[in-house]
């Protein structure tokens, strides 16, 4: 995967900026693009190349699979902070039934549909809610300070569990916290 970042201040030329710099991924492959006026709302690559860590070191600690780790840790810890994003922003808010939706558990996303979905999700057994989550983007979507709180919430409940995940790469942490 490949990672540019590129900061355009608004003026006439923009397009053709965005799209010489689009031009250094002349590839087949397909592009996710976040565009965002505020730099403080993406989660940072630093967060997310420490939480990958952590990911692999609870899988070492647990014996799951790293994808399995991710997608427990995103039910867990994430969909918590999912169900906040609810009350600040419709758009994001309904994200989770998007996704959900996508999924296939749902075949509408009206509001009448998402109660129904957020039943047959509690409904399941906690391995079909880990299953729902492999599909699920969680952490893509929060701001950066929602990853420190995913991140944290994360570090706080393997700490009580024996795994201190702070000192495993504590440069990537400091980067991730910057």
């Amino acid at each position: 995967m490949t990672t540019k970042n590129i900061t355009l201040k608004s003026d006439i030329n923009i397009l053709s900026k965005i799209a010489k710099f689009l031009k250094l991924f002349a590839s087949d492959k397909d592009l996710f693009i976040t565009v965002s006026d505020d730099k403080a709302k993406i989660r940072s690559n630093a967060q997310n190349a420490l939480i990958h860590v952590y990911y692999t070191a609870i899988s070492e600690k647990t014996g799951y699979e790293v994808d399995d780790c991710e997608a427990r840790c995103k039910r867990r810890f994430g969909l918590p902070i999912m169900q906040v994003q609810k009350g600040e922003s419709t758009k994001k808010g309904k994200h989770v039934f998007t996704e959900l939706l996508r999924f296939g558990l749902i075949t509408d996303a009206n509001e009448v549909e998402q109660k129904r979905v957020l039943i047959r999700y509690y409904d399941l057994i906690e391995e079909g809610q880990v299953e729902c989550f492999k599909s699920i983007e969680v952490t893509r979507n929060f701001s950066s300070t929602q990853m420190k709180q995913y991140i944290e919430s994360i570090e706080r409940y393997w700490a009580q569990h024996g795994l201190v995940l702070e000192s495993i790469n504590e440069q990537k942490r400091r980067d991730a916290f910057c």
